[in-house]
């Protein structure tokens, strides 16, 4: 069936302006006045999960908002890079502007098949055509490549974010991975809503 959306589609200029200091600062978002660098997620458990299973390799980040998952992996030995809409959040943290560039993440400026890793974390729901955001997530990753994220289950979810364009329950993202082709496992993270 079609995704509805809650607001309409907006271009890729309207998105960066969407995200932007505000944003990382809580005005449209969960996160803290305080703002995202003091409450970014930790990612050192999920780093020790895909070192269980890709130890080393191309890590590519979509949605890396600051790049802390990038700099992580990058000091794990992996091959690292995020791309993210927000120009706000890629003129911070400027020590790792040369791992993270600026792209819509329907539309990747990568080649097909040069990912070992690809993770879309607390991504999918800010995207008006998530489906179409998997789908260059599978083209640029390798063969017997990794996927890897995580979005709220609406159900559990109690926030109400007008960043949050698309959001579907597990079943939904189970059977849109399953379609393009890739074997999914899944599990809910430290919060009940995280999946």
């Amino acid at each position: 069936s079609d995704i509805r959306f809650k607001n309409p589609e907006k271009s890729s200029r309207e998105l960066d302006g969407l995200y932007d200091r505000g944003y990382f600062h809580g005005t449209n978002s969960g996160y803290p006045a305080s703002g995202y660098r003091d409450s970014h997620p930790q990612w050192t458990p999920w780093l020790d999960l895909i070192g269980t299973i890709k130890p080393s390799g191309m890590l590519i980040d979509l949605g890396c908002a600051y790049g802390y998952l990038v700099q992580e992996s990058r000091q794990r030995g992996y091959q690292a890079i995020g791309l993210d809409i927000s120009s706000h959040a890629l003129a911070q943290e400027p020590e790792l502007a040369p791992w993270r560039g600026r792209a819509n993440l329907e539309r990747l400026p990568l080649q097909s098949r040069s990912a070992d890793i690809v993770t879309l974390f607390d991504v999918l729901e800010h995207l008006h055509n998530p489906k179409k955001a998997l789908a260059e997530a599978v083209r640029i990753l390798k063969p017997e490549g990794l996927l890897v994220g995580a979005t709220p289950d609406p159900i559990y979810f109690e926030g109400n974010e007008e960043t949050h364009f698309t959001e579907r329950p597990p079943s939904f993202w189970i059977k849109a991975i399953e379609d393009l082709g890739l074997t999914v496992h899944f599990r809910f993270s430290v919060e009940p809503y995280n999946f």
